[in-house]
């Protein structure tokens, strides 16, 4: 019985060989699983006694691949084949025959010195999703993609490119949706070589040498709705034109995290009129122009923690008062006072970050009735909110996470959450909470699942406070300081 029950809590993992190949595992879904496994070639699949040679999947990422011989995968068919994570140099013009019809999604990682590998690629003209990592060369060979006329995804990514010349993907102009160049040395939006692909709609050129996003530059994108441009230094060169987004006229969401913005790029920003989500977090921006979100009449998301915001009021985001449901201010300076109204008017908000934010002048009166019913999520740990916390937790009664690490409270009051019977997570690590009764959790029995206690003053902890807690995984740490 003792053995029947430690099998029941640690399931033996069984290594299946899968078509005679022992690092090899056949997995659910008609997927042949060789990750990790230390390869330094394809192997030789064994058919001999298998009913099945069409799959899924065939996965080889991250093994010590560097060469793909002749008829590589002869007799097998699938899918998906995942080679990313290989140094691959030599790429056998014939590396992928036999799989010609059926294969549709590839991804594949180059050793710096390798060459692209278009002899390789060539037949696949069925590609609908193509990743290649690593290209060490400045531009692409000429027509390297030419007879890959269905691909909807493709990722040139952690490579060196400098360029895309605006042949580079006219064969996919009425195709391709995705594209993914980050990691590469591109000095600007290739805006011509992009112009070619009209049904363009997911665009990323994060971690590149991008500079300047002079007016205009998504000029032909008409599908575009995607964009990312983090960890560009955009502020620290040319900057954004006040007319860059000018042209991406259904862009819904954009992300700008570590790009050195300033207040002078902001103004861009009021192009986007079609906006969603706006990520501007870790950026240098001080100010907020008054009427900066008044065309915005769709925007949920915005994030600029991590900026120097000095001051907000109640009228810095009431223009987006009847849409905004995720606003993030964390760690920005704001030397003056948060005033105690500054979020009264954005009844839909579901998530509101405040982190480390000490200016604030929180209060029961700083959230409408219409919070009670929304507001998921509160998060104020490092803003000294102290034992204000209280009342404003008390009023929200559907708050379903509550984020008050290093916030100075000093105890939780018998039955502050006795109206939180939505409440799944609490983390108040790092105050100064010495007790902890039934009283203290009252109202949490059928909701709680995460309470992190760690690094308080605990002293009294009432043997039955959490009784009949259904779900809690984890109450408090023993590291309390006494």
């Amino acid at each position: 019985m003792l053995l029947l029950l430690m099998l029941l809590m640690h399931p033996l993992r069984v290594h299946t060989v899968c078509l005679g190949v022992t690092e090899c595992n056949c997995e659910p879904g008609f997927v042949i699983n060789c990750r990790n496994a230390d390869l330094t070639a394809v192997p030789s699949f064994d058919l001999s006694g298998s009913l099945r040679t069409n799959y899924s999947e065939l996965t080889l990422a991250g093994n010590r691949i560097t060469s793909m011989p002749a008829l590589a995968f002869r007799g097998l068919q699938f899918r998906r084949l995942d080679l990313s994570d290989n140094p691959l140099i030599r790429l056998n013009s014939s590396a992928f025959s036999g799989l010609e019809r059926h294969l549709h999604e590839l991804k594949l990682t180059l050793s710096s010195e390798a060459e692209f590998p278009a002899p390789a690629i060539r037949r696949l003209t069925r590609l609908r999703v193509l990743y290649v990592s690593g290209f060490g060369a400045r531009q692409l060979p000429t027509a390297a993609l030419e007879t890959l006329s269905q691909l909807v995804e493709l990722g040139l990514i952690s490579g060196s490119l400098t360029t895309l010349n605006p042949n580079d993907l006219r064969a996919q102009h009425g195709s391709l949706q995705t594209l993914v160049l980050h990691s590469n040395e591109l000095s600007g939006v290739p805006t011509t070589a992009l112009s070619t692909v009209t049904m363009l709609s997911t665009l990323d050129l994060s971690r590149n040498q991008i500079s300047t996003l002079p007016a205009d530059v998504f000029a032909g994108l008409i599908n575009l709705a995607v964009v990312d441009l983090s960890n560009n230094g955009l502020g620290g060169g040319g900057g954004v034109d006040a007319g860059a987004f000018r042209a991406a006229r259904r862009l819904r969401t954009l992300t700008m995290k570590s790009c050195q913005l300033g207040d002078r790029d902001v103004a861009a920003l009021r192009q986007l009129h079609s906006i969603i989500d706006l990520i501007l977090s870790y950026n240098n921006i001080a100010n907020l122009p008054a009427d900066l979100f008044n065309r915005m009449r769709s925007l949920r998301q915005l994030r600029l923690d991590n900026n120097q915001l000095q001051t907000i009021t109640r009228s810095t985001f009431s223009a987006a008062a009847s849409t905004l449901e995720v606003l993030d201010l964390g760690h920005n300076p704001l030397s003056a006072k948060v005033p105690e109204d500054a979020f009264v008017d954005l009844n839909y908000l579901h998530e509101l970050r405040l982190d480390g934010v000490t200016t604030l002048q929180l209060s029961a009166g700083s959230f409408s009735s219409r919070h009670r019913r929304v507001l998921r999520t509160l998060s104020v740990p490092g803003s000294g909110i102290g034992d204000r916390l209280w009342p404003i937790v008390s009023r929200l009664e559907k708050l379903n996470s509550l984020f008050a690490a290093r916030a100075s409270i000093s105890s939780i009051p018998d039955f502050a959450f006795r109206r939180n019977s939505a409440l799944q997570t609490i983390d108040l690590s790092s105050n100064a909470i010495s007790a902890l009764t039934q009283r203290s959790v009252y109202g949490l029995a059928d909701s709680l699942a995460a309470i992190n206690l760690h690094d308080n003053r605990i002293t009294t902890i009432d043997p039955c406070t959490f009784y009949q807690f259904r779900s809690v995984r984890n109450c408090f740490s023993p590291q309390n300081k006494s």
